[in-house]
C-alpha cells in the first residue's frame, strides 16, 4: 500500500523542487542514504541531499558501484536502496548493477539525470541518436531489466511516477525501477498544497490487483507433502521477506531438517541442530546427501536453479513429494515438470510462512529415526577435509569461524570465494552475508561492504575478495576508507585468476592465457596500494599470523593479504562422469568429487 505523506508536513516553505519532493519522500521509505557520484545532469538532486540532513550522499567512484553499494543497502537492511547517475556516461555504467539487482530480485530505485525537457530526444519525439548535450535515452535499454521504467516529462505527473516507481519494486517478485528525470523538471517548484492533493487522490495501479490477489490466497487450498523424512530448502528469497525469523523459529520448535542455498546462508545458526548445510554442486555434503534421501521436500523462495539440484534436474530426488512455493511463474513453469514438483504455489514468502504456520501436518509425524539419521549425516559429512600444499583457503576459514561475533556482515564475490565461503562460514544468528549473486561478478565485494556499511550495525564488516576481482574496483578502497570506520578487507592471493587458470587447466591442456603475471595480468603490491590509501595493511603466510590478527582486531580500518597456494581447489564438488562408452554423464547431486560412502536412509 502507499505510505503516508509524512516529512512533508516539516517544511515552512509553500513550494519546494521536484528534487527536494523526491528527498523527502524517500525518507517517508525509511531511505536515510543515497550513493552515486556528483554530476551537472543530476545538479539539483544533489544540490536537495546537500540541505537534507536527514538524508545523506555516499560518493563512490564510478556509478555501477553506487548502485552495488544500493544494493547491498536494500538486502542488509531489508529496504530500499537508491543510487543516482549523471546523463550520458553515468547512466550507462549503471548498467551492470540494475542487471545485477533485477536478477538478485533487488529493490533498487534507480534515478538518472537527463538534459532539459526541451533538449530531450524521447519527450520530444525525435527519432536521432542523441540531441542534447551529453544525452543519451536509457529508457528503453533498461525497460526489459526493471520493474518500471520511465522518463518524467512534468513536475506534478512526475509524483505519481514516483510512487509507481517505489511501488513496483515490492510487487510480486521484487526488483529494480528506474526513473529519468530532466534537469529543468528537478528544479521545478512545486506547491505543496499541489503535491498533497496528488497524493491524496492517487491509487496506485497495483492496488486492486494486490486485493484482488490477497483475496485469491486467503481462499486457496494450499496442500503441503510431509512425511517421517521432511526436508526444507530455503531459498535467498526467505530474506527478502517479512518472515525469515519466524519461519527459522517454527523449523527450529518442530525439528525439521532444512538445507539452505549458498546466497541464503544469513537465514542459517550453524549452531541449529537441524541446519544441515548448503545445498549446492559445490556445496556441503551432508545437504546433498539429505536432500537426495528424504521422501518429502518443501521449497521455499528458490529458484531450483541447476547450481542448486544439480546438472540434470531430472536426477534430484524424482520420488520424492515435493512442494514448491516460488512467487515466479515463469520460473517453476520453466523446471516443475524436469524437478518432478507435485505442487507449486505462486505466492509470496510471507504467505507461504502462515499456510505452513496454520497447518498442523507437522505434528503429526514422528520424526526420531529421521533426525537421527541426518544428524549423523551432519556429523560426518558436513566438513569436508582435504590436503594442500600451500595456506589452504578452508583452513584459514576455519580460523576465521571462531571470530565470526566480531562481525555483523561478510561479503564476497566472484572466484573461488564465491563458492568456498558458503561452503565453509558458520554463520552466527543475524550475521549478514552478502554474494554477488546470479553474476558472480568481480569486484562487488567492496561496493557491498560500502552499502553493507550504512545500515546500524553491531559490529565489523568483513569482505573477502580475490587479488584478481580486488583490481575491478581498486578506485573504491577511497569509498571504503572514507565512509566505513571499522572493517577487514581480505584479499585471497592465489596469483591472479585462479579460477579461470583452473578451467584453462582441464580443458587445454594448462595452455593459460590472460590469468596471472606469466601471460598478460599485472597485479601490484597491495601493501604499496594499502599504504596510498591510509589503510593499514597485514600479510599473512601462516595459519597463526591470520589467527593473531583476527585475535587482536579491535574495529579499525585493515587491509589482510592472505598468500594462499596458487592451485587452491574447490571440494567437495559435483562432477560429470565418463561411461563405458567414454562419454561424459551427469551425476545426482549426492554423488560428489571426491567419491566417499555414506549411510542410506530406510524409509
Amino acid at each position: 500500500m502507499i505510505k503516508e505523506l509524512k516529512n512533508i508536513h516539516n517544511i515552512s516553505d509553500d513550494e519546494i523542487t521536484f528534487s527536494d519532493y523526491v528527498i523527502t519522500r524517500l525518507l517517508d521509505h525509511g531511505v536515510s542514504t543515497v550513493f552515486g557520484l556528483t554530476g551537472g545532469g543530476i545538479m539539483y538532486l544533489i544540490d536537495s541531499l546537500a540541505r537534507n540532513s536527514d538524508c545523506k550522499l555516499i560518493t563512490v567512484h564510478h556509478e555501477s558501484f553506487g548502485g552495488l553499494a544500493a544494493d547491498a543497502y536494500s538486502k542488509v537492511g531489508n529496504n530500499i536502496g537508491v543510487a543516482l547517475g549523471t546523463t550520458g556516461p553515468g547512466v550507462t555504467n549503471l548498467f551492470t548493477s540494475i542487471t545485477a539487482a533485477w536478477q538478485d530480485s533487488s529493490r533498487v530505485l534507480f534515478i538518472g539525470g537527463q538534459v532539459k525537457t526541451a533538449d530531450s530526444s524521447r519527450i520530444n519525439n525525435l527519432y536521432v541518436r542523441q540531441n542534447g548535450t551529453f544525452e543519451f535515452d536509457a529508457i528503453d535499454t533498461y525497460k526489459h531489466v526493471t520493474k518500471y521504467c520511465e522518463i518524467i516529462d512534468d513536475a506534478e505527473k512526475g509524483i505519481i511516477k514516483l510512487e509507481e516507481a517505489i511501488t513496483a519494486l515490492n510487487h510480486n517478485r521484487p526488483g529494480p525501477s528506474y526513473i529519468e528525470i530532466p534537469l529543468d523538471i528537478q528544479g521545478k517548484k512545486i506547491k505543496i498544497d499541489k503535491i498533497k492533493q496528488i497524493h491524496s487522490s492517487f491509487k496506485s495501479s497495483y492496488d486492486a490487483e494486490i486485493t484482488k490477489k490477497t483475496e485469491i490466497k486467503r481462499n486457496n487450498n494450499i496442500n503441503i507433502y510431509t512425511s517421517n523424512s521432511p526436508l526444507f530448502i530455503i531459498g535467498a528469497g526467505v530474506l527478502k521477506s517479512n518472515s525469515s525469523k519466524k519461519l527459522r523459529q517454527f523449523l527450529l520448535k518442530h525439528s525439521l531438517p532444512y538445507v539452505v542455498t549458498p546466497l541464503a546462508i544469513g537465514f542459517s545458526n550453524s549452531a541449529d541442530k537441524n541446519y544441515l548445510g548448503v545445498l549446492s554442486i559445490r556445496g556441503n555434503r551432508s545437504a546433498n546427501i539429505v536432500s537426495q534421501q528424504a521422501s518429502s521436500i518443501i521449497v521455499i523462495g528458490c529458484s531450483l536453479h541447476q547450481q542448486i539440484v544439480g546438472w540434470d534436474p531430472k536426477l534430484f530426488n524424482p520420488d520424492a513429494k515435493k512442494t514448491w512455493f516460488e512467487i515466479d511463474k515463469n520460473i517453476t513453469d520453466l523446471r516443475s515438470e524436469d524437478l518432478s514438483i507435485d505442487n507449486v504455489y505462486n505466492i509470496d514468502i510471507d504467505e507461504a510462512y502462515n499456510a505452513i504456520n496454520k497447518s498442523n501436518i507437522f505434528e503429526e509425524n514422528d520424526y526420531s529415526e529421521w533426525l537421527s539419521y541426518t544428524s549423523i549425516i551432519k556429523h560426518e559429512h558436513y566438513k569436508h577435509y582435504k590436503e594442500s600444499s600451500g595456506l589452504d583457503l578452508y583452513d584459514l576459514l576455519d580460523v576465521l569461524n571462531n571470530y565470526m561475533h566480531k562481525f555483523s556482515c561478510i561479503a564476497t564475490d566472484a572466484g573461488q570465494p564465491w563458492y568456498i565461503l558458503p561452503q565453509s562460514l558458520n554463520l552466527l544468528e543475524d550475521t549478514q552475508f552478502i554474494s554477488s549473486g546470479s553474476y558472480g561478478s568481480m569486484g562487488m565485494t567492496v561496493p557491498y561492504m560500502v552499502g553493507a556499511g550504512q545500515i546500524n550495525l553491531k559490529n565489523s564488516i568483513l569482505g573477502v575478495i580475490g587479488d584478481g576481482s580486488l583490481m575491478m574496483c581498486l578506485q573504491e578502497l577511497s569509498t571504503l576508507k572514507t565512509y566505513l570506520q571499522r572493517f577487514i578487507l581480505v584479499i585471497v592471493n592465489n596469483n591472479g585468476y585462479r579460477s579461470i587458470r583452473g578451467t584453462h587447466d582441464k580443458f587445454f591442456n594448462g595452455r593459460t592465457i590472460g590469468t596471472d603475471k606469466s601471460n598478460g595480468v599485472f597485479i601490484p603490491s597491495y601493501k604499496t596500494i594499502s599504504n596510498s590509501f591510509g589503510i593499514d595493511y597485514r600479510s599473512v603466510k601462516t595459519i597463526d599470523e591470520f589467527q593473531n590478527i583476527l585475535d587482536s582486531y579491535q574495529n579499525q580500518q585493515l587491509i589482510v593479504e592472505l598468500f594462499t597456494d596458487n592451485d587452491q581447489s574447490i571440494e567437495p564438488l559435483v562432477i560429470s562422469k565418463m561411461d563405458e562408452a567414454g562419454n561424459f554423464v551427469n551425476t545426482s547431486i549426492d554423488d560428489m568429487y571426491p567419491y566417499v560412502e555414506y549411510k542410506i536412509f530406510k524409509k
